[in-house]
């Protein structure tokens, strides 16, 4: 979806006329746009300042989009679906800055469903990142900034995202099966993203920050649960006893060496009581809606055949 949204607005950019700028204003972004001493500017909605900047393009805010369809089926059911995306209003400020691509944040939502005389079903997955937040690229060189709460300063290569997150749902009724579950997901931290002298960063979610580094990947705290509100149980730690030193590993992730007591229990029996992190209540949800689709598929099935 990140990418997606950064190739859009970037191609925005491309598409503007050499050594001269495009405003366009919407309705209730709130504050007008600014293109000073700048070329290449591209900036839509409102609260955009480019100053003394080369190649920006701004997205301040964005009505609500959407397109749906819905037909009938030969079953004397009917199927259909929507989709629908909106950009909050912020403030974007490229300022002595070159290829700099700003978005406030962005929601968007598809939804699908299917019913007959006796089944439904219907699928749903709204996903927003970041807020209405502001955006902002001092002195810096190929930056990225979606969801707003961003600060580039001094860099270059930078790209910044706000907090992303998504709840899937599913519904399903019929005489076999009636099922009701979504499983909320949120990937991000509180706080914004801050890129200060450094090159080749990436920061997703929020509370990020990057000083003075090269190369640098960060993410956000991240959550997932289900609709009961229950969320994976973390595997059982065993106990160490830490030396002094420490070996560092894959972005940052370090490993204490010394020794480790064994955990309770051995062999099948031990192994079994101890819960991975991704396995069990969050995947509930997904393998009865393979199980219900197959059961309704079979049955859409039977009917067209005796029809």
């Amino acid at each position: 979806m990140l990418v997606a949204i950064a190739g859009a607005v970037g191609a925005l950019a491309l598409a503007a006329p050499a050594f001269a700028d495009v405003t366009a204003g919407v309705p209730g972004s709130g504050g007008g746009n600014s293109a000073t001493g700048s070329a290449g500017s591209v900036q839509v909605g409102g609260g955009n300042t480019s100053g003394t900047s080369i190649g920006s393009a701004q997205l301040g805010g964005a009505p609500d989009l959407s397109a749906g369809t819905s037909q009938s089926t030969p079953a004397g059911g009917s199927a259909g679906g929507n989709t629908a995306a909106s950009v909050a209003g912020g403030s974007n400020s490229a300022d002595h800055s070159i290829g700099t691509v700003q978005s406030g944040g962005v929601s968007s939502g598809t939804s699908a469903s299917a019913s007959t005389s006796e089944e439904s079903a219907s699928v749903s997955a709204p996903a927003t990142v970041g807020s209405g937040d502001d955006n902002t690229a001092g002195t810096s060189v190929g930056t990225v900034q979606v969801g707003g709460g961003n600060t580039s300063s001094g860099s270059a290569g930078t790209v910044q995202s706000g907090p992303v997150t998504a709840t899937p749902t599913v519904n399903l009724a019929g005489p076999i099966l009636a099922l009701s579950d979504s499983l909320p997901v949120t990937v991000g931290g509180t706080g914004g993203n801050d890129a200060s002298g450094s090159a080749g960063t990436v920061q997703i979610g929020g509370g990020n920050g990057s000083s003075g580094s090269a190369g640098t990947v960060q993410v956000g705290g991240s959550s997932g649960s289900t609709a009961a509100g229950t969320s994976p149980a973390a595997p059982a730690v065993p106990a160490t006893t830490p030396s002094t030193g420490s070996t560092g590993g894959v972005l940052g992730a370090q490993h204490t060496a010394g020794a480790q007591t064994a955990p309770k229990g051995s062999g099948v029996l031990g192994a079994a009581a101890r819960v991975l992190p991704y396995t069990g209540l969050a995947l509930l949800g997904f393998v009865v809606l393979g199980l219900a689709l197959l059961l309704s598929g079979g049955a859409l099935i039977g009917r067209a055949r005796t029809t």
